[in-house]
């Protein structure tokens, strides 16, 4: 977990220098800043939960493991609600799509 968490920090570096350089070119640049943060989200909670279970294991404590447990809890939580936002904006581009073919000029 450790090293996706580090791997997930790099490549949202390498998105944010992507999206600074689309930003002078077109406004992609745009909805690559607008995934970094979203993207950062779950990485973060990735790499806490990876040091919060080495923890755990190094002092064979149940309130260690517990706190691991609650942070994966949250990173499983926040994937759950992205997937229903992003469910929930394809829907709505699907109706906004029909919509303009039904009622073109």
């Amino acid at each position: 977990m450790r090293f996706f968490g580090v791997m997930g920090i790099v490549c949202a570096l390498m998105m944010l220098s992507g999206a600074i350089g689309l930003l002078k070119t077109t406004a992609l640049g745009l909805i690559y800043l607008i995934f970094v943060p979203v993207y950062i989200v779950p990485v973060v909670y990735c790499f806490k939960a990876a040091s919060a279970a080495m923890f755990a294991v190094e002092c064979k404590d149940n309130l260690h493991t517990l706190e691991f447990f609650k942070i994966n809890r949250n990173l499983w939580r926040f994937y759950g609600i992205l997937i229903i936002v992003v469910f929930g904006l394809i829907a709505l581009s699907m109706l906004v799509v029909l919509l303009a073919f039904f009622f073109r000029a």
